[in-house]
């Protein structure tokens, strides 16, 4: 009976999870650290390869040494590629995973299973940890939280037959969870929980007051003892963490003390509310202005009452004391006493820390019915039935995780002056060309920002000055622009100043006020000399006054694929000419001014292509052909870009042009193919992969473009 109720528990818990999390393999990355975390992560896209495992184990990445967090997501890439679906199911996998461990975890060490399957039922899908589910990001949350539940189940069998392997086992475990995040420097003391509740390798002794109940104190130091490795490791990590934080820590002078101290008190008191009744959840909490009094004087009457209560309870019901100190005890690293990032809060901070509360609801209520007439056997459909009521409420709040769009418009209306959110939303609308909206995001948070306020928060009105300069500039405002470019500009400390300089610089040119335009990139450069959009901006002026080669210089490093990386002329020639290899030519270092020309606005129209810029590619790439009639490559790139437009009947004519010129370039044979498989002439379609073939019989694509056609008339012969 009891293997087909944990069966069945895992059934369920596999399909609670399943119904409200799945709808997160068609969502979408959001622009809230999964860039930096995964989408503009150039160790990460580059996928799993030996020399990106010893980066991720050897540097700090986003301020954090979490080398298994990172791997986990170049493998993602590897597998998936840059599919936000799956990454999202990577996640869920985890956090199936976890909540399938703590389920186990708490059946193994107290032999109840439906009050273990309700804690871990609540852990699934309470709306608190949909941010560590679904945001990509927190791939760290449910990474660490799975091997801090597997240091949990191999230190239990540890205690119950100790031997040097399973004590290495559960350190193990421990080292590889600190690896995913150093959230796990709690866990120590967490063990030390357990060693009273559950397992009882503490006991309690009748020296004890009502206040403070008394211990072996013979036993507990050996108990500390034998946790001494944990310990130092967590402290060494503590350290660690803190100087990888670096700024993001540093920016804690910008809250002082007292105030931190207050916003503790009002955090876990939030926590904990927010626990009971889930509502207003945000991707991001901002500090408040004011904190009244009587919140603090409520959460802090909470805090002692809580602390009192269990203690004094502790032998009656164990697992008060134990939930609520592990409550507790696990948020203090992420509590805010150092301050970390500008949140006051965050949902993702109770992914680990809730457990506790989960334990007191399922072991309390369990209690408080077994009081009643057939308590016991209704248990379960309590349990059945508060979960049932949970996840409508997290259903819904995961659809908030949509897009940034949705997540964004959410936090807005779920908190008060939320200057984060409104930037957010405003970047997104920039992006679609919603200029309107935009400007009207950003002036909402120019109003809203309070003349008290901290220094962290100036800055997300200098970012607002900014973003709004450059919104009115799109939208054709562009003296309007500049005033807002100079006020953010003003604030010390301004995040990136070197866009806002190279924007402005922008605005002169469109102005026609070139000298002022070239001094403000160049502004950019000193800053950022590896800044892409400054050098290609002044690549643009440069080429308009003749000046080539000095155009070129700057174009090359705007067109680097990565920040720093010079491409040669020798290369964009080459590219000019469409040339296979190093061996095709030749080539000198000296060009004539007229090539120079041509080589700067071909390349520029590929850059153009790059950014999706069709139009103006199209522009550039005539200019090349006004110069050099015969490049064969602009010919082709012409026909790629027709067929981006779904103009194939010029898309054909461009290809065979260059095919014409220089009948031997095979992926001008490869491209026309392509097209007449679109057009369903598969016969032709088959002639030009073949001739692909010939003149490049390595050519990846064409092998696999013939092999899906020939497969493809087979099926339509049969």
């Amino acid at each position: 009976m009891k293997k087909f109720s944990v069966l069945l528990s895992v059934g369920i818990l596999i399909l609670i999870n399943t119904i409200v999390f799945s709808r997160l393999a068609v969502f979408d990355f959001v622009n809230f650290d999964d860039a930096v975390y995964v989408y503009e992560n150039a160790l990460v896209i580059g996928g799993i390869t030996l020399s990106g495992i010893k980066t991720a184990f050897t540097s700090i990445q986003v301020n954090f040494w979490h080398p298994l967090t990172i791997i986990s997501h170049m493998l993602d890439c590897q597998l998936f590629g840059l599919n936000p679906g799956m990454h999202h199911l990577t996640s869920l996998f985890f956090h199936i995973g976890n909540s399938i461990l703590l389920m186990l975890c708490f059946y193994y060490m107290t032999g109840f299973i439906w009050r273990s399957f309700f804690t871990a039922a609540l852990f699934a899908i309470h709306p608190f940890h949909v941010e560590a589910v679904a945001m990509i990001a927190q791939r760290k949350d449910v990474l660490s939280t799975f091997f801090w539940l597997l240091t949990m189940i191999t230190y239990f069998l540890y205690t119950k037959r100790p031997a040097p392997f399973r004590y290495i086992l559960f350190t193990l475990m421990f080292v590889l969870g600190m690896m995913a995040k150093p959230m796990l420097v709690t866990l120590p003391f967490v063990l030390l929980l357990l060693d009273f509740w559950p397992i009882g390798r503490i006991q309690l002794t009748k020296k004890g007051t009502s206040f403070l109940p008394g211990f072996d104190k013979k036993i507990v130091l050996n108990l500390v003892l034998e946790k001494a490795p944990l310990f130092l490791m967590a402290f060494s990590a503590s350290i660690l963490a803190y100087l990888a934080e670096g700024v993001a820590v540093s920016r804690a002078a910008n809250f002082p003390l007292l105030y931190r101290i207050q916003n503790v008190l009002l955090s876990y008191g939030t926590y904990f509310y927010k626990t009971i009744i889930p509502v207003n959840f945000s991707v991001f909490y901002p500090y408040p202005v004011n904190i009244p009094f009587g919140k603090i004087v409520t959460a802090t009457i909470l805090i002692i009452s809580g602390c009192i209560f269990s203690i004094r309870k502790i032998e009656k019901y164990p697992y008060i004391f134990w939930g609520w100190f592990w409550f507790l005890g696990t948020l203090i690293p992420v509590s805010g006493i150092v301050q970390v990032g500008d949140h006051a809060m965050a949902d993702r901070y109770t992914y680990i820390p809730l457990i506790g509360l989960f334990i007191i609801i399922s072991w309390g209520s369990y209690d408080l019915v077994s009081k009643l007439r057939k308590g016991k056997e209704l248990f379960p459909l309590l349990a059945l039935i508060i979960t049932g009521c949970l996840m409508a409420i997290t259903y819904k709040q995961v659809s908030v995780w949509k897009n940034g769009t949705t997540l964004f418009s959410h936090a807005i209306r779920a908190t008060d002056n939320n200057m984060v959110a409104m930037i957010n939303l405003g970047d997104i609308k920039l992006k679609k060309g919603e200029l309107a909206e935009a400007i009207s995001l950003f002036r909402d948070v120019i109003k809203s920002n309070p003349d008290k306020i901290y220094k962290d928060y100036k800055l997300y009105a200098a970012v607002a000055y900014s973003k709004l300069g450059y919104a009115l500039m799109i939208n054709g405002e562009t003296a309007e622009s500049i005033q807002y470019y100079r006020k953010a500009l003003e604030t010390p400390g301004l995040p990136f100043p070197y866009f806002a300089l190279k924007n402005m610089g922008d605005a002169y040119y469109k102005l026609g006020k070139i000298p002022e335009a070239v001094y403000f990139f160049k502004e950019a450069l000193r800053i950022k000399p590896d800044f892409g959009g400054a050098h290609y901006s002044i690549s643009i002026i440069l080429a308009q006054s003749n000046l080539y080669d000095e155009a070129l210089v700057h174009f090359r490093q705007a067109a680097a694929l990565k920040p720093g990386k010079k491409i040669s002329e020798k290369e964009f020639v080459k590219q000019f000419d469409g040339m296979q290899n190093e061996n095709d030519s030749d080539l000198s270092n000296t060009l004539t001014k007229q090539k120079k020309q041509a080589v700067f606005y071909y390349n520029l129209a590929n850059y153009l292509i790059q950014h999706g810029k069709y139009e103006e590619a199209i522009l550039n790439y005539k200019k090349v052909l006004n110069l050099e009639p015969g490049n064969v490559m602009s010919y082709n790139n012409l026909g790629f870009v027709y067929e981006k437009q779904g103009n194939l009947e010029k898309a054909i004519t461009m290809y065979q042009k260059a095919s014409t010129l220089k009948p031997e370039h095979a992926n001008t044979h490869n491209n026309l193919g392509n097209i007449k498989v679109r057009q369903g002439k598969f016969k032709e379609a088959m002639e030009y992969y073949e001739n692909t073939l010939k003149y490049n019989p390595e050519h990846k694509d064409a092998k696999y473009n013939r092999k899906m056609l020939l497969d493809y008339l087979k099926k339509q012969q049969k």
